[in-house]
C-alpha cells in the first residue's frame, strides 16, 4: 500500500490542495468564507474600509490581515489607532469640559494637510470624542477650568480633616466636609 504524501502528488494536485488549504486558513484567520481567497480578500478590505472611515477600532485579526496583505494600510492604521489611544488617554485627564474641547481642537489641528491617512485620523478623534462625550465621567466634569479650580480647591480644603495643634493641650480640629465648618474638640494629654 502506498502512502500519499504531497510530493507524490502531481503539481496540479498540490496546487489544489495548497488554494484549498488557504481558503481554509483565510477563513478561520479573518471569518469570512468566499469562492475564491480574491473575493473574500475584497469583503474584508471593504469592511476595514468602511471601519477606517466611520473611525471605528479595528480588531487584532483585521490588523493582521492589514499588516499581511496590505502593509501600506497596515501603516496606516496603525497610525490613526495611536492617535486614538493618545486621545482617549488626554480626554480621561481632562477636568473640564473647556479642557475637553481645547485637547480635540488641538489634535484637530495636528491633523496635516497632506497626511495620506487624514480622513481616517480625522474619523477616529470624532469617534473617539463622540464616545467619550457618552461616558459618565464627561458628563460629570465641570463645564469651565474655573469651575474645575474651585471644585479642587474645595475637595483640598474638606482633605485637610485633621490638624494638631500642639502646646500645653492639644486640640483636634476637623472639617465637616458638606458644611466644610471647622469644630474644635478639646483633648488632653
Amino acid at each position: 500500500m502506498n502512502k500519499i504524501t504531497y510530493n507524490n502528488l502531481s503539481t496540479e494536485q498540490q496546487k489544489n490542495l495548497k488554494e484549498a488549504f488557504d481558503k481554509i486558513k483565510f477563513k478561520i484567520n479573518f471569518g469570512i468564507d468566499a469562492e475564491d481567497e480574491e473575493s473574500a480578500r475584497t469583503k474584508l478590505e471593504a469592511k476595514i474600509f468602511a471601519k477606517l472611515e466611520s473611525g471605528k477600532s479595528l480588531t487584532q485579526k483585521e490588523m493582521q490581515y492589514l499588516r499581511q496583505y496590505n502593509p501600506a494600510l497596515y501603516m496606516k492604521a496603525v497610525r490613526v489607532e495611536q492617535k486614538r489611544k493618545s486621545l482617549e488617554h488626554q480626554l480621561k485627564n481632562a477636568d473640564s469640559k473647556e479642557e475637553v474641547q481645547d485637547i480635540v481642537h488641538a489634535s484637530m489641528a495636528s491633523v496635516k494637510e497632506n497626511d495620506p491617512a487624514k480622513q481616517y485620523v480625522v474619523a477616529a478623534i470624532q469617534e473617539t470624542v463622540k464616545e467619550f462625550k457618552e461616558t459618565e465621567q464627561y458628563k460629570k466634569l465641570p463645564k469651565t477650568e474655573e469651575q474645575a479650580e474651585k471644585k479642587e480647591n474645595k475637595e483640598k480644603k474638606n482633605a485637610e480633616s485633621l490638624v494638631y495643634e500642639q502646646g500645653e493641650q492639644s486640640y483636634q480640629m476637623a472639617y465637616i466636609k458638606e458644611e466644610a465648618v471647622l469644630q474644635n474638640f478639646h483633648m488632653v494629654v
